[in-house]
């Protein structure tokens, strides 16, 4: 058995046994860091590898001195927790009617922070999506709801349920018949995925028609596809370093919280999904995009946006005119300027390296640009905007 020292005598290290309906390496990284610090045996299960009445035995083997769990139903591993006499806490929503202490991601809030990223960038047009029942899905709509529901035009809610090609056709029917730009929360990343795939069978553009944001920031979905797409990262890391800290309180004899503990979720981690400004017409929609994606360069043509859009150069003039309210190469100083608000405000980069990263030729361009079209210089802008967070 492992011991360590305490106050000259040897005392058991504290055992702790975590039982995991779904995993995320960064609730990994945050529980893992706690339980170094605290010198814990973490003995883990995931309840998705055997029934879960198989696993009881090997449960009360480790002899928990506390829990972690995903209560996700009634059956064995609730009852074996609710007979244990140790400290648990649950890292899930699932079933609240358990009186359990609860560390628990706000969902409201992340459907909050996806429909700011939309309300943001100018959509008017909104849906919520999902693939399948969950715990999460009514608050995370909720939230949805909150804050693009006043500005909305239409709100719509979709269900995609792709068990054959038939299912599939009827989903990409059913995306081509609402308004474009259409702004597309998706319960978590994987339907994020089978919404990029239904606008794609509808002969949608992904983002200029339809732009979506997933939920969870898995990697493995959001980076390594075809299609790179936009996420609300929940937090996890906080999630389950706030979840051990509780679980140590409570095996130290400290009375559970009133209410559940919930995360605020990190922020929009955006992509090639969602970055894009809602733009009704296509050929202003594409040039926006190629902007968006190229404006770090200090050589960009307005003839390689012309190109791009499929129309002639007065035409786009107008339609930027009409749309974004001002002439393309306006807009273009206008996306740097923006971009390098955002560098300035939430990275440590020096001003000369931000102003080379938006495509500005040199820092004293960079830095007239922006005085013009903020009032104050660079490090003036970091330093009020800062202080006012």
């Amino acid at each position: 058995m492992a011991i360590s020292a305490s106050r000259g005598r040897q005392t058991r290290r504290r055992r702790v046994l975590g039982l995991f309906y779904w995993w995320a390496p960064r609730l990994d990284d945050g529980l893992s860091d706690y339980v170094r610090e605290s010198d814990w045996v973490l003995k883990t299960f995931t309840m998705t590898e055997a029934p879960e009445a198989e696993l009881i035995e090997e449960f009360r083997e480790v002899q928990p001195d506390g829990i972690l769990a995903q209560f996700h139903r009634d059956g064995p591993v609730l009852d074996f927790c609710q007979a244990a006499g140790v400290p648990v806490v649950d890292m899930a929503a699932a079933l609240p009617e358990v009186n359990v202490p609860r560390v628990i991601l706000d969902e409201v809030a992340i459907g909050r922070m996806a429909a700011e990223h939309f309300v943001g960038r100018g959509y008017r047009h909104f849906a919520f999506c999902s693939a399948y029942d969950h715990y999460a899905l009514e608050d995370r709509l909720r939230g949805f709801r909150e804050v693009a529901g006043p500005v909305a035009e239409t709100f719509h809610l979709l269900e995609v349920r792709p068990r054959n090609k038939d299912e599939s056709r009827m989903f990409a029917r059913e995306l081509a018949r609402l308004p474009h730009p259409l702004a597309v929360m998706a319960l978590d990343d994987q339907t994020a995925g089978l919404v990029v795939h239904g606008a794609e069978g509808a002969g949608l553009l992904v983002p200029e028609q339809v732009s979506v944001v997933g939920c969870n920031n898995d990697i493995r979905i959001t980076e390594y596809g075809d299609v790179k797409i936009s996420s609300v990262d929940p937090n996890f890391a906080t999630q389950g370093r706030e979840a051990a800290r509780l679980l140590d309180r409570l095996m130290n004899g400290e009375a559970p919280p009133p209410e559940p503990i919930r995360i605020e979720p990190e922020a929009v981690a955006v992509r090639q999904t969602s970055d894009m400004i809602a733009v009704e017409h296509i050929a202003a929609a594409r040039a926006v995009r190629y902007i968006i994606q190229l404006c770090g360069r200090p050589d960009l043509p307005v003839e390689d946006i012309v190109r791009v859009s499929g129309v002639s150069r007065r035409r786009l003039e107008v339609l930027f005119r009409e749309h974004l309210g001002s002439g393309i190469a306006e807009y273009v100083r206008l996306r740097r300027i923006e971009a390098a608000k955002d560098l300035l405000l939430n990275t440590e980069r020096r001003v000369g390296d931000v102003a080379v990263r938006c495509g500005f030729h040199n820092f004293s361009h960079f830095s007239a640009r922006f005085r013009k079209a903020t009032g104050l210089s660079p490090r003036a802008w970091r330093k009020e905007h800062r202080a006012a967070e």
